[in-house]
């Protein structure tokens, strides 16, 4: 899988600022995309920039690198400093903030509300200490923080992608392993060509983990899983005290009601805590995590109620 044509407008070691032109505008508003920092590259929102795109909106979108022991140091904060000069470039925006990238998004839309005019999050932990069956809670609440930061030392201060993939796999191996399998025999048993190789673009880049820096992934564990200091307002990002009750644009919020990784009323807390006057919610069913942001169905759902004004 990789990004479809598109304009890199600014790059740097750590990432770049790409830019899909739409063949037709039908508003000047950008949209800015924070695609997931998962350990893999962030070219999984490539449907949700393509529904973007065809409603004729101006589609900006961070491209996370590969890290190296050189840029392993790269925080929370140099992350927000580096959004906020990419949206800087831009002008204000529509921001969708997609699983990990949602939670970051959270933190840049609570600490410039003047950048944002709309804010839709998909699939993001905000509440990690919520909802039955957590998975997230359940490995957080076992978590040795001191073996994380072990192989980070030992990886030259890189989160190993191979480490993200293995730790994929054993928080629910079922769905990582099983239901992969089953899913791809039933695109196979189908005998279109096109579902085929969606799926194998799918599980390419499923299994092509992507190296993160070993810093801003432990403060992540840590601080946004561990502690849940974002819904608590605890987190301090350049000196300043993160407070989601700063979010006071209409919001927009999807979950998924078969997410294997982020459990709805994870995702469902932040209307608990934002300002805003105008709250949207839904949670789809019969959907797992990346459908959220990458499904058909549910992206044309999204489009009717986020893109058109």
């Amino acid at each position: 899988m990789a990004y479809k044509k598109h304009k890199i407008i600014k790059e740097s070691a750590t990432s770049s600022l790409l830019y899909f032109k739409p063949k037709i505008i039908k508003n000047k508003i950008p949209i800015y995309i924070q695609p997931p920092f998962a350990g893999r590259k962030g070219d999984i929102v490539q449907n949700l920039i393509d529904k973007c795109v065809d409603n004729g909106r101006h589609t900006y979108v961070f491209d996370l690198k590969n890290a190296t022991p050189k840029t392993s140091q790269i925080s929370i904060s140099d992350l927000i400093n580096i959004i906020h000069g990419y949206v800087s470039i831009i002008g204000q925006v529509d921001i969708c903030g997609t699983c990990q990238g949602g939670w970051l998004s959270a933190i840049y839309v609570a600490m410039y509300p003047e950048k944002v005019r709309k804010y839709a999050i998909f699939a993001a932990p905000i509440n990690t200490k919520t909802g039955e069956d957590n998975i997230i809670e359940k490995y957080c609440e076992t978590a040795d923080m001191k073996l994380h930061e072990s192989l980070v030392a030992l990886n030259g201060g890189v989160q190993a992608g191979s480490s993200q993939y293995m730790s994929f796999i054993a928080s629910n191996p079922k769905a990582a392993l099983w239901d992969r399998f089953v899913k791809s025999m039933e695109t196979v048993m189908t005998g279109d060509m096109n579902l085929i190789n969606k799926r194998i673009d799918q599980n390419n880049w499923y299994d092509q983990p992507q190296n993160i820096a070993g810093t801003w992934f432990l403060e992540a564990m840590s601080d946004i899983f561990i502690g849940n200091k974002l819904f608590k307002k605890a987190m301090k990002i350049n000196n300043r005290i993160v407070d989601l009750a700063n979010i006071k644009c209409p919001i927009f919020v999807y979950s998924g009601a078969n997410d294997e990784i982020t459990h709805s009323e994870q995702m469902r807390s932040i209307l608990d805590v934002v300002s805003s006057d105008e709250k949207h919610y839904i949670d789809f069913k019969d959907t797992g995590h990346t459908l959220v942001f990458a499904g058909k169905k549910q992206l044309e759902y999204f489009a009717k109620e986020f893109l058109y004004d």
